[in-house]
């Protein structure tokens, strides 16, 4: 049943010329959207006997909510989460002091980097990310978020907004974390924190 609901989902995905990335997105709505429900309609039934389902249901929810806020995140944080990727792989096979002195990961490239996140870019990019799952999620008729751009408790949206934002933050700590290690002495840090990122993605939660 779930490999059927998943391939149902996929065509969906990919109708016509959409983009990879914009099939892969709906994909992954449709997944996210099925799957909520359909755990919550077994846990409703409260059975001993569909429980090993919606146990299978939540593992599948989980792999497309997480699958999903790593797509949805690169449109507005794909050079800052690609550069300290690029980072933490020269890292496994060279010391920090030879990050620093690299071309590509030295001080100036760095420097280059984090001009484009300060705290106001960082809300000006949560707002348009709340906007965007808005529109993923807003096209069943289900009223996901109120006339005052907050999003409606115990909507799928919400769990999205919340999971959006926890990944914010670890992503935050862990760039954090490899400027601490690399670029210590450099002078350099982050120009937003996660007091930033989470004022943001508070001023859309009810």
């Amino acid at each position: 049943m779930f490999e059927c609901l998943q391939q149902m989902a996929k065509m969906d995905g990919a109708d016509g010329q959409l983009a990879e990335d914009k099939g892969m997105l709906n994909y992954h709505v449709t997944m996210i959207e099925n799957m909520q429900y359909f755990v919550s309609e077994m846990t409703d039934l409260d059975s001993p006997a569909v429980s090993p389902f919606s146990r299978q249901a939540k593992a599948i929810y989980e792999e497309h909510l997480n699958a999903y806020v790593k797509l949805v995140l690169r449109k507005p944080f794909a050079k800052i989460i690609d550069f300290f990727d690029g980072v933490e792989r020269m890292l496994q096979t060279a010391a920090p002091s030879e990050v620093l002195a690299s071309n590509a990961y030295g001080r100036s490239a760095l420097k280059r980097v984090l001009k484009d996140f300060d705290s106001k870019d960082i809300r000006k990019s949560i707002e348009a990310l709340f906007k965007r799952i808005e529109k993923h999620f807003d096209e069943d008729g289900e009223m996901v978020v109120s006339s005052t751009s907050k999003v409606v408790a115990g909507t799928v949206m919400a769990a999205v907004w919340q999971a959006c934002d926890e990944a914010i933050v670890r992503e935050t700590q862990r760039f954090s974390k490899i400027i601490s290690q690399c670029y210590g002495d450099s002078g350099l840090s982050l120009d937003y924190s996660i007091a930033d990122v989470e004022y943001a993605f508070k001023r859309h939660r009810a």
